[in-house]
């Protein structure tokens, strides 16, 4: 097995590192304050991995790709990923969109005329890490200090890291303290401080002849930092005496004594290296600061072993940068930009020397984001676009075009606030009203996306009063029937006003007609007019089949999901997450938003975990108010599912207060749906007839899009209002009938059943009104609705006791609800098993036990378990206290052995 060697403690961190590079695969992150020795673990990893001749048929060295990002190169588009992938001559077994995406992100060749999708680029890595690891060879990615990546070679490893290879590609990654995760499967190590006898050594390695006393004093300040305890010893041993001795009070103050004795021309070097993205070699000659440079290194500050110069800790360049004033920052950028070879550098730090409007350097800006934006740098893209409208005059007519491509490119990127600035100072102070106009429309569509309906309601209204034309008319009335989404019946009145005026409009865009038509279809559909898919493909092919997030494609996709249709609607948006038309990060929350409730309800649970928790990642990076209520709920409604009702709860009463409806009907049926699995009836129809009022105010009619119906008639039954079940049954009765929806007239069966039950009526129309809703659910990809079906069967035969028919129904309701992990319900359905008096055998875990037994036995904490199975501790120790009950087990030492034995 391969030794990581040549670090000082964190022996838990090297065997783990140890036993990925055994195994040849996995992704592992090394995360820790700075100084306690991140960059040195990952130096032995690449050691170790050099050095392993331990592979399948003799040596067997691994093939190491490195790179370690720099905060000044964190401004340099694909900068990392050059860097990681430079040993790469040619990316020739690529498939030929794929190569070209690559080759064109890291400059190696020119970018094709249409721009790059952000997703282009991860598409590429993906393939590339799957070449790699089909060559035999091993092959170790080493990314030291992930947080000074440039966003797009982070958004470009994240993806492909996300879906590496089964084997073949080892990661080991180290950065500062962050919340986010980088890729799914990555392990996270949290390194704390070196203990004291560890220290000790540190401290001994740089200044062996200290006395026992002070080395203890230095280990004492240092508080476990080992880069702070050999800063300290360094001051200590070229300290005159050891009397009085006056040691740094903090690492950063340390690391400042460093630069004492270097002259000011050394430091101007320092400075401009620290302000410099690319630092190869000829960077010196061009700067004439060889002398400064061997200053530098023998200091021990910089490195130039590797071909370029690297501080030789982070800290060091950050204490350069740091006290550097603004003004010596200019200067800086001004030279740089005379010796730097790279266009895109030389326009960068033009831009950054100079605060006043510069019509040549704001043309030179504007080019310089397209040309990004056409590598799929969307983030930097943004930047580059709004510091070209920061360079132009207030006065120039084109700081409008300026501000409208700085807006649009922002809002790609997920930088909302700025796309917001730029359109509404368009829309208060541009002369020509056609440019208002199209700003309003524009901040209609951002306004819907990040901040609430209400915002965007008013600004598709000003738009409409703007409006001169009739194609102009038409789009303002199709955007407000698109952003009212509280009132479907006045949204339909708008969007067959849309169609009118776009449909007879000369030179109108057929694009917009098709997504006016696509929008009135969905309003439909909310109406419970059905789906009309043929309206749906007309306005795809007006469109010319675009696949971004506000296309007739994507709303075709979001119905079907609530249409029985789910598989089809999942394969739609996989293709508009991998398809080169997303519209970059602004529009991801959306395409995300769609895939927890799809994966929920064919019951998938594991990636309607996965996917909830990925969306609200991206509606918060993007700013995005409306997509993080989404996500919210996404969250909330699989953790209700999978039983964990305390974690639902709390998030649920976010949603409650917020103003628009949608999101406040969400709310409520979370909430209801919550109670009724908890057991509180009298909650469970409050929130729940709250729920059915705001859905009749909204005018979703639709089943599909009234799933808490269900819900609502169980808990009227539970209470004892027959009645109002009655009534609301009836409702659903007329929804569905014209429909001829499956699910929608299962579903009616279903609660129809329970109403019959408990009413006291005629057993066998009961039991045929469950037995045909887990007949129809049966062929339905709903799994979930079929495990309820199935309870709602046994509950009615075991109340005619019919205990044989009744254990049939249950333990297949059981069995379904282990298998997708919804252990409430699972628990609900082992409670009426046992009031069935039936003995199971004795010693027997069901499928959820076993799993939590199991990842007992092999040590997890209760938090590991919980995050594993996406449930509550609480949950997590309620079955390991029914474990050791049904084992007659004591502890999980017991447990333990009680596997073992097996």
């Amino acid at each position: 097995m391969t030794t990581v060697e040549g670090v000082i403690g964190r022996v838990h961190e090297r065997l783990a590192i140890e036993r990925l590079l055994a195994g040849r695969t996995g992704m592992l992150v090394v995360e820790g304050a700075p100084g306690l020795g991140k960059s040195a673990l990952l130096e032995a990893t690449a050691r170790a991995a050099i050095a392993d001749a331990d592979g399948p048929g003799g040596a067997c060295h691994w093939r190491v790709l490195r790179c370690r990002p720099t905060q000044s190169e964190a401004q340099l588009a694909y900068a990392a990923l050059g860097d990681l992938l430079a040993p790469f001559s040619t990316f020739d077994g690529l498939p030929e969109p794929q190569r070209i995406a690559l080759d064109a992100a890291l400059l190696r060749t020119i970018a094709p005329a249409e721009p790059l999708d952000q997703r282009a680029v991860g598409v590429a890595c993906t393939r590339l890490w799957e070449l790699i690891a089909g060559t035999g060879t091993p092959t170790l990615l080493i990314i030291d200090d992930l947080q000074w990546l440039d966003p797009a070679s982070a958004d470009a490893l994240e993806f492909s890291l996300r879906r590496l290879p089964e084997s073949g590609i080892a990661v080991v990654a180290a950065r500062r303290p962050v919340d986010e995760p980088i890729g799914a499967l990555a392990t996270v190590y949290r390194l704390g401080p070196l203990a004291p006898d560890e220290l000790d050594v540190v401290v001994c390695d740089v200044a062996p002849g200290l006395s026992p006393a002070i080395r203890q004093r230095v280990v004492t300040l240092a508080g476990g930092n080992p880069l702070y305890a050999r800063e300290l010893a360094r001051s200590v041993r070229q300290a005159p005496g050891q009397r009085d001795l006056h040691l740094p009070p903090t690492v950063e103050a340390a690391i400042a004594a460093r630069f004492a004795d270097l002259d000011e021309e050394d430091l101007e070097f320092l400075r401009l290296i620290a302000f410099a993205g690319q630092r190869d070699m000829s960077l010196i000659d061009s700067l004439d600061g060889a002398s400064a440079a061997v200053a530098a290194e023998r200091a021990h500050i910089v490195d130039s072993s590797s071909g370029t110069i690297v501080f030789e800790h982070p800290l060091f360049e950050a204490a350069i940068r740091q006290a550097t004033t603004p003004l010596q920052q200019r200067l800086i950028h001004r030279r740089l930009a005379t010796v730097v070879r790279s266009a895109e550098e030389r326009t960068r730090h033009l831009g950054l020397a100079d605060d006043g409007p510069d019509a040549q350097l704001a043309d030179d800006l504007g080019h310089l984001a397209e040309s990004l934006l056409a590598r799929a740098a969307t983030d930097d893209a943004a930047e580059i676009a709004a510091h070209a409208v920061r360079c132009t005059a207030p006065d120039d007519p084109r700081r409008w075009h300026r501000l409208e491509r700085s807006g649009t490119i922002s809002f790609a990127a997920g930088r909302t606030s700025t796309a917001l600035a730029s359109f509404i100072e368009i829309a208060s102070a541009a002369p020509n009203p056609a440019d208002r106009f199209r700003a309003l429309i524009n901040l209609c569509a951002v306004a819907y996306d990040a901040a609430s309906s209400s915002e965007a309601i008013g600004y598709a209204q000003a738009a409409l009063d703007l409006a001169e034309t009739r194609a102009q008319q038409g789009e303002a009335h199709g955007y407000l029937a698109r952003v009212i989404s509280d009132d479907f019946a006045t949204a339909e009145q708008h969007a067959e006003i849309a169609i009118s005026l776009l449909s007879d409009a000369p030179h109108a865009d057929p694009g917009l007609l098709g997504t006016m038509i696509a929008a009135h279809a969905g309003i439909r559909f909310n109406l419970g007019k059905g789906l009309d898919v043929a309206a749906f493909e007309r306005a795809i092919a007006l469109e010319g089949g675009v696949r971004h997030s506000s296309s007739a494609f994507a709303s075709l996709a979001a119905l079907l999901r609530v249409a029985d249709e789910p598989e089809r609607a999942r394969l739609m948006f996989e293709q508009m997450l991998a398809a080169t038309e997303v519209d970059g990060d602004g529009g991801l929350p959306y395409v995300l938003s769609h895939l927890p409730t799809i994966e929920l309800v064919v019951g998938r649970w594991s990636a309607a975990a996965a996917f909830a928790d990925q969306h609200l990642d991206a509606a918060r990076r993007t700013m995005q108010d409306d997509q993080i209520a989404q996500a919210i709920y996404n969250v909330a409604i699989v953790a209700a599912h999978r039983g964990d009702l305390d974690t639902a709860r709390s998030i649920a009463g976010e949603l409650i207060a917020a103003v628009d409806l949608w999101t406040m009907r969400n709310g409520h049926g979370l909430l209801g749906f919550v109670a009724l699995s908890d057991g509180d009836l009298a909650e469970a129809v409050g929130h729940l007839t709250r729920w059915n009022e705001l859905s009749d105010e909204i005018g979703a009619r639709d089943p599909g899009q009234r799933r808490f119906a269900a819900d609502h008639v169980e808990a009227l039954i539970a209470s004892g209002d027959l009645a109002g079940a009655g009534a609301a049954i009836e409702r659903m009765e007329v929804a569905a009938a014209p429909l001829d929806r499956r699910s929608a007239t299962a579903t009616v069966c279903r609660v129809r059943a329970l109403l019959a039950a408990a009413d006291g009526g005629d057993a066998d129309a009961a039991v045929a009104g469950a037995q045909h809703a887990v007949e129809l659910f049966a062929g339905s990809p709903l799994v979930f609705e079929q495990g309820r079906a199935l309870l709602t069967l046994g509950q009615i035969h075991r109340r005619f006791k019919h205990k044989a028919a009744a254990r049939d129904a249950l333990t297949a309701a059981q069995t379904i609800f282990e298998e997708l992990g919804a252990l409430g319900f699972a628990e609900r359905t082992r409670r009426e098993l046992a009031r069935l008096g039936l003995r199971s055998s004795p010693g027997s875990l069901t499928q959820t036990e076993g799993r939590i037994a199991a990842l007992a036995a092999a040590g997890r904490t209760v938090r590991e378990i919980a995050d594993e199975m996406y449930v509550s501790p609480k949950t997590v120790e309620a079955n390991l206290t029914r474990i050791y009950r049904k084992l007659a087990l004591r502890n999980r030492a017991e447990l333990a052995t009680w596997f073992a034995a097996r």
